[in-house]
């Protein structure tokens, strides 16, 4: 029964990944190794470098993150922020995580009422 509610929550929080990185990104610009690290520190759970990448990739192709190279020490590490986009589906995403459980169903399914 504890595995089956550990595996549970661990596809729980994948399924999170993309909100979960625009909510690290918004409290602070952050280079992907800075992002993995604040949501291991989080979840308790290590999100995979190819995983991360492929997600802040995709993030920022759907235009929610943008990034920028900066210079540290010898090595430029890519920033990113988040944009209007980002900061306007974040807002969606948090409200929709504030209704009532039966609501969020409903509006899953898209119905009125359930």
């Amino acid at each position: 029964m504890v595995t089956l509610l550990v595996d549970a929550l661990r596809a729980f929080l994948r399924g999170l990944g993309g909100p979960l990185v625009l909510w690290v990104v918004s409290k602070n610009p952050m280079h992907g190794y800075g992002i993995i690290k604040e949501i291991e520190r989080l979840t308790g759970e290590r999100l995979k470098p190819a995983t991360a990448y492929l997600l802040l990739n995709r993030l920022e192709e759907n235009g929610f993150l943008a990034s920028r190279l900066k210079r540290r020490g010898r090595r430029e590490l890519k920033y990113y922020h988040l944009t209007d986009s980002g900061r306007t589906i974040l807002a969606e995403i948090s409200a929709f995580f504030n209704l009532p459980i039966k609501r969020m169903i409903a509006n899953l399914l898209g119905e009125d009422d359930l």
